[in-house]
C-alpha cells in the first residue's frame, strides 16, 4: 500500500554572507601581504584589482583559479573552508592599488563585496651631502 502526501518540506535559502573582508594595508617592497576574506557561501569567492587612481577591476581569482596573467604575482590560501586569502608573497610597487573580493554569483540576487587599498611603499634612503670648508649650522 502506497500513501501519498501533500506536505510539502520547504527551508528558506540561506543567503550568502562575506564573513571577513580585507583591511586596507600599506606594505613595503619585497613584504609579505596576506588580504583576507571569508564567506558563508558554498561557492568560492572572487577576487579582483584596480590600479591605483583607476576604476577598472581586473580578474585576479575566478572559480577557484588565479587568471593567466596574474598566476605569476599572486596566490590564494585556502586553507579553511570558505576562506580565500589573496597571498602576494614579494611585493612591489605594481601591487598598490584597490583589491575587491565578492561572492560569485548564484541564486543569491544580492551581490555582496568588499575592498581594500594596498599601498606600497620602498626604502627610503636620506643622503646629505656636506661640502668642505661649508658649515652646517
Amino acid at each position: 500500500m502506497f500513501y501519498v502526501s501533500n506536505t510539502a518540506l520547504c527551508t528558506q535559502p540561506t543567503r550568502s554572507q562575506l564573513l571577513s573582508s580585507p583591511f586596507n594595508t600599506i606594505a613595503k617592497i619585497g613584504q609579505r601581504v596576506e588580504l583576507e576574506c571569508s564567506t558563508s557561501a558554498l561557492l568560492p569567492l572572487r577576487w579582483d584589482f584596480a590600479e591605483v587612481n583607476s576604476t577598472r577591476f581586473e580578474a585576479v581569482y575566478r572559480l577557484e583559479t588565479i587568471t593567466r596573467k596574474c598566476s605569476s604575482r599572486y596566490k590564494v590560501n585556502t586553507t579553511t573552508k570558505g576562506r580565500f586569502a589573496l597571498v602576494i608573497d614579494s611585493v612591489d610597487i605594481a601591487h598598490a592599488g584597490t583589491y575587491r573580493c565578492q561572492n560569485e554569483p548564484n541564486y543569491d540576487s544580492l551581490e555582496r563585496n568588499a575592498s581594500a587599498q594596498l599601498a606600497v611603499i620602498g626604502s627610503l634612503h636620506c643622503i646629505i651631502g656636506v661640502n668642505p670648508g661649508v658649515g652646517v649650522s
